[in-house]
């Protein structure tokens, strides 16, 4: 759901999370953490690789309870071919990211 710009929410329960478009709960954005009970009880998170964040490629607001961040690492930095992710490994990756997203 739509907070306001620049923000996504999900909650279920009595618990409540507030990201940025990318995923991340920064101290920049005051509003952003994982709330329980009304009580903050994460404020910063943000997805990693080797040092590195990767490129979102889509945000996306399944139900109340789930978001889906969809990224791609390395950025694509040339087109033309190359190794490219099979069908079966993106059904896997599509699915951690909606299960790890979704609270139960």
């Amino acid at each position: 759901m739509l907070i306001r710009p620049g923000i996504l929410y999900a909650w279920k329960g009595t618990s409540l999370l507030v990201v940025t478009p990318s995923g991340e709960c920064s101290d920049e954005i005051g509003l952003t953490g994982f709330y329980y009970r009304e009580a903050r009880a994460l404020r910063t998170c943000r997805l990693e690789i080797d040092g590195h964040q990767p490129w979102l490629c889509e945000a996306a607001v399944l139900a109340p309870d789930t978001l889906q961040f969809i990224y791609s690492y390395p950025e694509v930095a040339e087109y033309g071919g190359g190794a490219a992710v099979s069908p079966a490994m993106k059904s896997r990756l599509t699915s951690a990211v909606c299960r790890s997203a979704a609270w139960t």
